[in-house]
Parts: C-alpha cells; sequence; structure tokens
C-alpha cells in the first residue's frame, strides 16, 4: 500500500508561530512541507507553484488576509485541504464559507493539528472508498428518490435537509428557495454528505455548515436567504464545538 504524503503550505506571518508550526509538524510523517510564505503576494506563488494538498493558513497576514489568497487562487482550479490558524474567533463562520478542513484557534499544540491531519485523512480515505465503489461519476451530486422519480441533487445547493416527523421521509431545503421531499429516511442519506462536509445536529437534522452565516446563543442556526432552524442549546454548543469554534 502506498504511504500517504500530504504535500503542504505555510502561510503565517509570525515567525513565532512560523517555528512552533514546523516543529509540531515534524512529528508527522506524512507532511511534506514544501515552503512558507507571511504575505497574500508571495502565498499566491507559493501556492500556484508547488499545488499542495495543504494549507495551514493564518488570517492576518502582513498585507491582508488569508480570506484575500483564497480568492485569488479561486481561478487555478485548486483544491487543497484548509487549515485556518488563527488568535480570533471571529472568522470560523467566514471559514465555513471557505469550505475550510479545520479552524485552530492559537496557541497551536499537537493535540489540535493532530484532529486536523485526521480530518484530512478520513476524508481522502472517504473520497477514494466512494471512487472505489463507482457510486456516482460526479462527486458533487447525490441521487434523492421522490414519490415519482430519482433527482441527481447538486450538493452545493443543498443549505440543510430534515425528517419529517411521524414519517420515513426526508425533506431537503435548497439555496433559491426550492425544497425537495425523499421517500427515505434521513440517515440513508449521512453518509454521503458527511463524506462532503456537512455536520449532523441532531437524528433529525442535517445542515451544509457553508451555508450557516450566524449561530444564535439562544440555539437558532441561520442561514442565506433568511432561513434558520431552531435546534437545542446543547445541539448548538456540540455544532460549535464541531467547528473549532469554542474548545
Amino acid at each position: 500500500m502506498t504511504e500517504l504524503i500530504l504535500n503542504t503550505v505555510l502561510i503565517e506571518d509570525s515567525n513565532v508561530e512560523m517555528e512552533l508550526l514546523k516543529e509540531i509538524l515534524k512529528d508527522f510523517k506524512e507532511i511534506r512541507i514544501l515552503g512558507s510564505a507571511d504575505k497574500v503576494t508571495t502565498g499566491v506563488n507559493l501556492i500556484t507553484n508547488f499545488k499542495p494538498d495543504v494549507i495551514f493558513l493564518d488570517v492576518q497576514l502582513v498585507d491582508k488576509t488569508g480570506f484575500d489568497l483564497l480568492d485569488k487562487i479561486k481561478e487555478y482550479n485548486l483544491s487543497p485541504f484548509i487549515v485556518f490558524t488563527t488568535s480570533h474567533t471571529d472568522f470560523a463562520i467566514d471559514a465555513i464559507q471557505y469550505s475550510a478542513t479545520d479552524y485552530l484557534v492559537k496557541p497551536l499544540n499537537k493535540k489540535k493539528i493532530e484532529k486536523s491531519i485526521k480530518k484530512i485523512k478520513e476524508t481522502i480515505a472517504t473520497r477514494t472508498n466512494i471512487y472505489s465503489q463507482n457510486k456516482l461519476s460526479d462527486y458533487d451530486k447525490i441521487a434523492v428518490q421522490t414519490q415519482t422519480k430519482t433527482q441527481l441533487i447538486d450538493i452545493e445547493q443543498i443549505m440543510y435537509l430534515e425528517t419529517i416527523k411521524g414519517f420515513r421521509l426526508t425533506k431537503f431545503h435548497f439555496i433559491g428557495g426550492k425544497e425537495l421531499t425523499a421517500v427515505k429516511s434521513i440517515g440513508d442519506f449521512e453518509k454521503d454528505l458527511l463524506a462532503k462536509k456537512f455536520e449532523k445536529i441532531n437524528r433529525f437534522l442535517t445542515i451544509n455548515p457553508k451555508h450557516v452565516t450566524a449561530l444564535n446563543k439562544e440555539g437558532i442556526i441561520e442561514f442565506k436567504e433568511n432561513k434558520y432552524v431552531e435546534v437545542s442549546k446543547r445541539s448548538l454548543r456540540d455544532l460549535m464545538r464541531k467547528l473549532n469554534i469554542i474548545e
């Protein structure tokens, strides 16, 4: 079996934090550091030249922000795993919008980094499994069976899905206000969707964090287009932990 190697780039404006991150990553044999930068300009050059598998990315850089860097590399059709490293908790929702694999709040330590690398390896293993089973030639779609037909749904368009209580049915809610009722339980979709970074809130609700705009402490998850769902405060705290907004 081929040993997994994750070609990695580090973008960090603090020399102290950069050296700490390099020291921690030495303990992970699957990580191969290709280079480092402290600015958006040099970071973009580094990433487009090396096309890394993983980017450890600080939010606040010397010239601009990590989000500015991600905007600039969009045109290159790269899809690295992004692990944000920052001293701020304020940008977690923004990180979700950019499909970040993880959001680590400094100070960094081996346990936090290990958790992120584990997420990356699990995602790679899931993708490999899906490919080997030839479930769908287009990984960004999912088959949803309604009462009349089976539709191939663009996963990116799903805001959330919920159980229709009392029935073995699932209602999908999409960007643009469209809804669709599937004649399967929510559990039948979870494996594929969780592999796409969806989050299971409880046995009745699974969400796409990419479309979340706010988390209200009273137990309300807000989405784009003024959509929202109410959950228990405990479920909300669990979600915030999964998204590394709180420890």
